[in-house]
């Protein structure tokens, strides 16, 4: 509030007195008006901080109905004794899976952040090949990293493939293929890394022979000094002897799961003959 103190009128002209009154009155008047239009903005700002946080509310509240709409259509396709009993190493098991789940989706929770230190160690932005990708979050992260140029995502489902490239029109960054990992459409020595987090877990219910072909499959397309980075759940003693050859293994903190970092096939000697 302005306040407003009148000058003492003592010993002045009628009309001088008057007109101090006047403006005393005046000066009155405009305090007044002043303090009014201060408690009007303010009545008026908190009208607007509460329309926004109920226009807030009004917003979460229809996410979430949207979320259990599509929860409920997801339940209603899902069958789950046919999945527990689905082999997924073949790929009916996958169109099965990714018609039931529309968003994203990894099935393992190990932090993007554990390949930063092997990705760093190549010395340059990496092009790097993501296998079985699915509609995993790593395929945005990957991206995301200083030390990653590029990423071809691919996988053996083309829903899923369809889907994450309309999702990431906008991201020159990554790429996206229909692509078995048993038999990659990819040139000998051609990506800095390959990157698979559960993908060769799938496969040993084939055997470990599978396994070790996909295996060799994935170091093929590996430059002479790139890497071949996956996550498992199988320890170092579930693998086999060309996997212990080829790769050093640690345990990733906080989980039950490992990173393998791996050695490819290709060097120098073969690089330069294909070129």
């Amino acid at each position: 509030m302005v306040h407003i103190r009148q000058a003492p009128l003592n010993g002045a002209t009628t009309s001088q007195r008057v007109g101090g009154i006047l403006i005393f009155a005046m000066s009155r008047v405009w305090a007044e008006t002043q303090d009014a239009h201060a408690s009007y903005d303010d009545t008026m700002a908190m009208a607007r901080i509460e329309e926004k946080v109920q226009a807030y509310k009004e917003e979460l509240a229809q996410k979430r109905e949207e979320r259990q709409q599509e929860r409920q259509a997801r339940r209603a396709k899902y069958n789950p004794d046919m999945m527990a009993n689905c082999d997924f190493a073949k790929p009916e098991c996958w169109k099965d899976f990714y018609q039931s789940h529309t968003e994203t989706f990894d099935w393992y929770r190990t932090p993007v952040e554990v390949l930063q230190p092997s990705l760093r160690s190549l010395g340059e932005p990496a092009r790097v090949l993501h296998v079985g990708c699915g509609s995993s979050s790593w395929v945005k992260s990957l991206a995301d990293f200083p030390e990653v140029h590029s990423v071809l995502n691919v996988d053996i489902n083309s829903e899923v493939i369809d889907r994450m490239e309309q999702e990431h029109a906008d991201d020159a960054r990554v790429s996206f293929k229909v692509m078995d990992a048993a038999k990659l459409d990819v040139n000998n020595c051609s990506f800095d890394a390959v990157v698979d987090k559960g993908l060769l877990d799938v496969f040993r219910s084939q055997g470990s022979a599978k396994v070790d072909s996909i295996f060799a499959e994935l170091r093929r397309v590996i430059k002479a000094r790139g890497l071949l980075l996956f996550v498992s759940y199988s320890g170092p003693d579930r693998q086999s002897e060309a996997m212990r050859r080829a790769c050093t293994v640690d345990g990733i903190e906080g989980s039950d799961q490992y990173l393998y970092v791996c050695k490819g096939i290709c060097t120098e000697r073969v690089v330069d003959a294909e070129l």
